[in-house]
Parts: structure tokens; sequence; C-alpha cells
């Protein structure tokens, strides 16, 4: 009801009823809809809520040594991690998440370094994270990759466009803009 509510009448009108939605999963112990979860902390822009539901499901893997889940979840916290801010701790996350699909033959989510990569100003970086993510999904016939329907270039051309366009704009590291 909450999708059909954000499809057909906005994120206004659905965002009380999401939000109802995660309290109550955040009250349960069915990790089975943990991603879901954090996507829908996303949605609602709930940085906190996010930090902790992919610490929660890391930490299920672990303990459980649900292995088919931990690269996941761990590529799950680096984003989460990324946009608080925190670094360090989603690069070790990310490092961790591919080395547990090495050991898995599970792959990690590859936009998560990509969005890193980003998210710190490193374009050539970004550039590469988004080319690979091309050759992956031309590779496993998902088709040409691309970040709005009706746009033509590749990912790698966008991602270039939109890391130099917002840096040149805004300096996270001083929080001013340029």
């Amino acid at each position: 009801m909450t999708s059909l509510a954000w499809s057909l009448d906005g994120a206004g009108p659905a965002v009380p009823l999401l939000s109802a939605a995660l309290g109550s999963f955040a009250a349960s112990d069915d990790l089975g809809l943990l991603w879901l979860a954090a996507m829908a902390t996303m949605e609602l822009c709930d940085l906190e809520a996010w930090l902790q539901l992919t610490e929660r499901g890391v930490r299920f893997a672990r303990a459980t040594g649900t292995l088919s889940i931990l690269p996941a979840a761990l590529s799950y916290r680096a984003g989460a991690l990324t946009f608080a801010g925190r670094f360090a701790e989603a690069w070790d996350a990310l490092d961790e998440a591919a080395v547990a699909g090495q050991a898995t033959g599970l792959a990690t989510y590859m936009v998560t370094g990509a969005v890193m990569a980003a998210y710190r100003g490193r374009e050539a970086e970004t550039l590469q994270q988004v080319a690979a993510m091309e050759r992956d999904a031309e590779q496993r016939g998902m088709g040409r990759c691309s970040v709005w329907p009706d746009t033509p270039e590749p990912c790698s051309t966008t991602a270039s466009a939109t890391t130099r366009s917002r840096w040149r704009r805004h300096d996270v590291r001083s929080n001013t803009r340029i």
C-alpha cells in the first residue's frame, strides 16, 4: 500500500505510511525484510535508522554465520557509513564485503564503491567503478547501464558530468559552496 501511495499520490502522503511500516519492522525480528527496510530508511532520509538497520544486518550475518548475506549486508553498511561521512569505516566495510563475496562466490553491490568514490570527489576512481558496472551489466545480459531511461549516454559519461558539476558547486570537506 505504501508504494502504491508513493506512486499515485507522491512522497508527501506516503511518508507517514512508510514511517509506520519502518517502525513496525524495527520492533520485529524478521530479518527477511531487512533490505527492504534499509531502502525505506534511504527514501525517508533517516540516516540514523539506516545506520542501525545495516549494523543489525551485519551483526546478524556474523553471529549466525550466514555468509550468504554478509557481502550484501556489508555493502549496505558501507553505503550508510558513507552518507554519515564515516569514510574510513565505509571503505573497511566495502573491503570486507569484497573478501566475503570472493569467499562465497557472491557479488557485492558494485554501485556502493562508485557512490563512495563520487562522494569523496574522486572522479577517475568513480569512472573506473562505473565502467566496471557497465561491463558487468553487459556480460550478464542486463543491457545498457543508464542513469535515466531517456539518456542515451552510458553511465560513465553521466557519472563524469555529474561528479564534476557537483564538486564544482560544493566542497564537502569545508562544507562551503564553490
